[in-house]
């Protein structure tokens, strides 16, 4: 979300890791449904519908790609959610990791290191954090 507000404090790392590191490195940016639902709902919040329509136009565009999560990757992201309850990770966050587990996916693009330094997922001892 910081890529579309010019006015986060993190708006030029993230600019730079969507438009500079990933496509170069030629990278798919896998967007779980969770995580368009938040990220559309906070990009209206915050900046109004134009930019909201702006993210999924660039999902359509296949600018990132939607990623199908599963009845295992829910399960699993239950199994986060009552393991990290005093975090608390939450169903967006578990569903990320669900899938990276799933998919054997070693990094995610995040501002919320809080959550996701403290999870260990089943395939590698932690993610990469990107930015």
């Amino acid at each position: 979300m910081a890529a579309a507000l010019a006015g986060d404090d993190q708006h030029r790392v993230c600019v730079e890791l969507f438009t500079g590191l990933l496509p170069l490195a030629n990278r798919e940016l896998l967007v779980p449904a969770t995580v368009a639902a938040e990220v559309g709902y906070l990009l209206n919040r915050e900046a109004g519908p134009e930019v909201e329509v702006l993210f999924l136009a660039a999902l359509a565009d296949a600018d990132f790609t939607p990623a199908d999560l599963t009845a295992v990757d829910y399960r699993r992201a239950s199994e986060l959610v009552t393991t990290y309850a005093d975090l608390p990770v939450g169903t967006t966050d578990a569903t990320v990791i669900a899938l990276a587990e799933r998919l054997g996916v070693e990094e995610v693009a995040t501002l919320d290191h809080r959550h996701f330094a403290v999870v260990r997922p089943l395939h590698i001892p932690a993610l990469t954090l990107l930015p």
